[in-house]
């Protein structure tokens, strides 16, 4: 007799998230990008794409939502609660650009 084993699915929602989001960018359909974006960091917060969806938030709250408060908020988080992620640099200069801090030195 063969014994079949249960394999546990792979969680791949917060990729699919990631990438419809992508989509959605493209298309120029602001609103259910930002929607995919927040439901990562509600449902996949701890996650590895957790850094990614709250910088690209961010970005689309500076650049196309023209909300500087919130990006600001995102762009903070990546700062205080992502400090190894590669978007780090970039979410600290925005940051203090939105702040209205001299970047030059």
């Amino acid at each position: 007799m063969i014994s079949c084993k249960t394999i546990k699915a792979k969680k791949i929602e917060d990729e699919a998230l990631l990438k419809q989001a992508e989509l959605f960018k493209v298309s120029e359909n602001w609103v259910q990008a930002e929607g995919n974006y927040l439901k990562i960091l509600e449902f996949y917060g701890e996650d590895i794409l957790a850094d990614n969806a709250t910088f690209f938030l961010a970005e689309l709250y500076d650049n196309q939502l023209k909300n500087a408060e919130k990006a600001k908020q995102y762009y903070e988080q990546i700062i205080f609660n992502f400090p190894d992620s590669i978007y780090f640099v970039d979410a600290r200069k925005k940051y203090r650009s939105l702040r209205g801090d001299s970047l030059e030195q």
